[in-house]
């Protein structure tokens, strides 16, 4: 949230969604170029270091802007089918019993 109010806060969420587009288009734009660069010249013409080098910005580019995404959109996805499951257990007695196993003294208590 911005301290300048509900309308900047709008505002800065918009200027980072464009800039996260903007990335994602960079990355279909820096693959393009890397093909387009190696079928031009060959593999075997360019130097390691420059591979290497686009390897690495591609890489940079999706952690960025898709790894982070789909992170967080496999966790959303994971708690949906998680929680109903759970909560099911719970209901038919399994966090009854997991407390009273827990509470009962074990042989460490003696």
């Amino acid at each position: 949230e911005s301290s300048d109010g509900w309308l900047a806060s709008v505002r800065d969420r918009f200027q980072q969604a464009r800039r996260h587009s903007q990335g994602v288009a960079e990355l279909s734009y820096l693959i393009l170029q890397y093909v387009r660069l190696v079928r031009a010249v060959g593999a075997r013409a360019l130097a390691w270091a420059t591979h290497r080098q686009f390897l690495l910005l591609i890489a940079k580019l999706l952690e960025a802007h898709i790894v982070s995404v789909a992170q967080g959109v496999g966790s959303v996805a994971a708690l949906a089918l998680l929680v109903p499951g759970a909560w099911r257990w719970c209901a038919e007695g399994g966090c009854a019993r997991l407390l009273a196993g827990a509470a009962a003294p074990g042989p460490a208590a003696t």
